[in-house]
């Protein structure tokens, strides 16, 4: 079974495994094939192929070796493993050090947007502490230190000067 080939078998669904190729050492001189598969659109492109072609000359049985040596066929040209499959480009838009870019405009509205954040927080304190000082401004209110935590024999006592038939 040294050099030669023949038909593989064939599914039950009629679908064949190829030619199969033996080498000089009658093992299975493989066609292999590299696959890339998109992560985002789960498609797998084939992009290198990769088959057998017997070496003239060579004796595999006193070598070792199989004499087959596989001629790579790019199947897809201009590939980059990105979400688009196109090339970046040479230089990138705001150039390799940012000086193409202008972020004034963005730096002024970020400044902006903390300074006007920062004045909201502070009317809000200060209204809070406006509203706590005009409620305690006011007429009716009775401090804690005016107030007095009556006893049972106290309350006792109070009632019964209130009331002259006592209880």
């Amino acid at each position: 079974m040294r050099r030669m080939q023949f038909a593989g078998l064939v599914s039950a669904e009629g679908v064949s495994s190829g030619m199969v190729t033996m080498d000089d050492l009658a093992e299975r001189a493989a066609i292999y094939g590299a696959f890339y598969v998109t992560p985002n659109r789960d498609e797998v492109a084939k992009m290198v192929e990769m088959l057998p072609i017997p070496v003239s000359n060579c004796d595999g049985v006193s070598n070792r070796s199989g004499c087959f040596e596989l001629k790579l066929t790019d199947l897809l040209t201009g590939f980059w493993p990105s979400t688009d499959g196109k090339l970046p480009a040479d230089e990138p838009a705001c150039g390799f050090r940012n000086e193409k870019c202008d972020y004034t405009l963005w730096i002024i509205a970020g400044a902006l947007l903390v300074a006007l954040l920062v004045a909201a927080l502070i009317a809000f304190v200060v209204y809070r502490v406006m509203e706590s000082r005009s409620l305690a401004r006011m007429a009716w209110r009775i401090f804690r230190d005016d107030m007095r935590v009556l006893k049972d024999d106290e309350m006792k006592s109070m009632l019964s000067i209130g009331n002259p038939g006592g209880f």
